[in-house]
């Protein structure tokens, strides 16, 4: 992404500036959701004596073992570190930007709230998919990112449900 495609991206808010505050709220609310709700689900998972309940923690933990360290190895610098794209954001974290760990987690988790209550776990897609257009608009991320991360959650999360005990 370039500086004049981010600009493309952001101008409405650049000519609306009172709107970005609201913009990190919504961005802080809907990454604090995926902290929320996926110990929910394990503790739904407990108080159910389910035998899904380590396949939930497992999986999960490795994959984002896995994603972290690929960001380690790979990092990738953020938007508002180059200095050719103006974000509506500055912050002082530096590179592991690809894949997006935030979206990453947010999509596994509404893949196994999904499989839970489907309803809510439509929900949690359609507020992911806000959350990774929200990261890219703020320059915390890169599309890239957020599509990488998303696709990585996503994947990781149907992993997750192939060890269900009632499929095996």
């Amino acid at each position: 992404m370039t500086g004049k495609q981010y600009d493309h991206y952001v101008s409405f808010f650049r000519k609306n500036p009172r709107l970005i505050p609201g913009l990190k709220i919504v961005n802080h609310i809907l990454t604090s959701t995926g902290f929320v709700v996926y110990p929910a689900i394990l503790l739904y998972l407990i108080y159910k004596k389910s035998r899904k309940f380590m396949s939930y923690l497992l999986v999960p933990a490795v994959a984002f073992c896995l994603v972290s360290l690929f960001r380690k190895k790979y990092n990738r610098s953020r938007p508002y570190e180059d200095p050719e794209i103006h974000t509506l954001t500055k912050r002082k974290k530096k590179g592991n930007s690809f894949p997006s760990r935030h979206l990453f987690s947010y999509l596994l988790i509404s893949v196994l709230l999904w499989s839970l209550c489907p309803p809510a776990g439509i929900l949690m897609t359609i507020s992911g998919l806000l959350l990774a257009v929200i990261r890219v608009i703020l320059g915390v991320h890169y599309p890239s990112d957020v599509v990488a991360g998303m696709i990585l959650g996503v994947f990781s999360g149907l992993i997750t449900l192939l060890f269900d005990p009632k499929l095996s």
